[in-house]
Parts: structure tokens; C-alpha cells; sequence
């Protein structure tokens, strides 16, 4: 949350390689490498002092390693919307309630590698946390998320794509350095309808695992780096990826 009249934006860079996939039965094989590049923004303002409003749009291009074959695509696959309200505050205690509109972007489906599927996306998620400090230049916190996805017009039926999704992040600061480990789950809740399908929004199950350091230059102005990587999942890629973003306050 920020407060009122405050904001932040993320200047994110993704750069992935999937060299592997998820079969439904969650045994993973090798593939054709396949590469993403995404620039994917995100600006928060606090509305009021119980309600922030974010915006994040996602620029990818992506590539498929196959000799000859080799094949490329570029687009707006997608912006989400976010709307942030504050549920509870006290102490070194917080807990909000996030809802994500997720829009499709611009782009032929005719065009190869796909980007799957447009549809819009609802994701409402239930955040807490607990921060501490242990001396003057050094304190951390905890932070737990939880919600569900599913797409605008279809709640739950065979082919609406709700998935559970969950998160912990663990921080530790000490003077101007942040680090930060962090696990994400995303599970379907209606299915494993197919074999393999990297870029299909729903459908799939994974479970990452992110490590991050991130250097505070000013009260403005901070530098992050991060790696990820997944070690389940199902009917979904698997690979690596580095993040660099540079954040500025407002």
C-alpha cells in the first residue's frame, strides 16, 4: 500500500530460457530452447489513504532455438490493473485486499511462437505481513499472499482456467540493502487438460523459487537484481530467469 499522494514506479526486465517442460505427469524433458524477453512496468499511486491503484503492461518478444526452424514473435501480450484497499493495520502487523484485472494485448494468434490465449483475467488475492527490527540498520519482514484467478466471464467451469495462487516473501534489510527470497505456487483448479502448452494461460501448475538483492542509492531511487526457478510442476516450461529493475519513488 502507499499512502496518500505517494507513488512508485518498476522499470522490470525479464530475460528467460525455457531448455525443458512439464508433462502432465510432472516429469520434465528437454526441448528446443525457447527464449523471452519482457519489459514489464509497473507504476503505484496512493489514491487515498486506504486505497492504491497500480498499472502494469507487459512488452514480450519471444523466440524459439530450432536450427533452421528458428522462429520469433513481438507484443503487447497483456496489462493488468490493480486496485489495493487496506484491511487491516496495527503494530508491525498489515493485511490488504489486491484486485487484478488482467486485459489482453495486440497480437495475432495466427502469428508463431503463440502467445495463447485473449481472455480477461480477475485475480483477487488476500495479502498479510509483519515487519520487525532488530537494531538501527537492520530489521527484515514476512509477507504471505493467497487468491484466486479465473477468467471475467467464466467462474469456475471446465474451461475457465481458475487457478489457486499463493506467495511468501522473506526480507532482510540491513543499512541501504534489501534481500529477498521468494516462493510462488500457481495450481489449476479445473484440470491438466493439456500435454504441454508453454505460453497457455491456465491449465498448468508451477512452483518457483526467487532470490533478489536490491541497493536503496536514495529515498528515490533503488536497484534490484533477482534470479528465479522453477522445481515442479505440470503441462508448463521450465527454465530460468534474471530480473533487473531499476524503481524510483514519487
Amino acid at each position: 500500500m502507499r499512502d496518500k499522494g505517494q507513488g512508485v514506479v518498476y522499470y522490470n526486465t525479464y530475460l528467460s530460457e525455457y531448455s525443458k517442460f512439464y508433462q502432465r505427469n510432472g516429469n520434465r524433458k528437454s526441448q528446443p530452447a525457447f527464449y523471452k524477453v519482457e519489459f514489464k512496468p509497473y507504476i503505484e499511486y496512493g489514491l487515498t489513504d486506504i486505497y492504491t491503484i497500480g498499472f502494469s503492461p507487459s512488452l514480450q518478444a519471444v523466440g524459439v532455438d530450432a536450427g533452421i526452424a528458428a522462429d520469433q514473435n513481438f507484443a503487447l501480450q497483456y496489462a493488468e490493473f490493480y486496485f489495493k484497499n487496506n484491511l487491516y493495520y496495527s503494530g508491525n502487523f498489515a493485511a490488504s485486499l489486491e484486485n487484478v484485472l488482467e486485459v489482453p494485448g495486440f497480437y495475432s494468434t495466427r502469428e508463431t511462437p503463440t502467445f495463447g490465449k485473449k481472455d480477461y483475467f480477475l485475480f483477487s488475492k488476500v495479502n498479510g505481513g509483519y515487519g520487525y527490527s532488530i537494531f538501527d540498520n537492520l530489521g527484515g519482514f514476512f509477507q504471505v499472499g493467497a487468491g484466486i484467478r479465473n477468467r471475467f466471464h467464466d467462474y469456475f467451469g471446465s474451461d475457465s482456467g481458475s487457478q489457486f495462487k499463493y506467495d511468501l516473501t522473506v526480507g532482510l534489510k540491513y543499512a541501504s540493502n534489501e534481500f529477498f527470497i521468494r516462493y510462488d505456487s500457481t495450481s489449476s483448479l479445473t484440470g491438466y487438460k493439456n500435454q504441454f502448452n508453454l505460453l497457455d494461460r491456465f491449465g498448468y501448475k508451477l512452483s518457483k523459487l526467487e532470490i533478489a538483492a536490491l541497493r536503496n542509492y536514495n529515498p528515490q531511487t533503488a536497484f534490484e537484481m533477482g534470479y528465479s526457478f522453477d522445481f515442479s510442476g505440470r503441462s508448463t516450461g521450465s527454465g530460468e530467469t534474471v530480473k533487473i529493475s531499476i524503481i524510483n519513488k514519487f
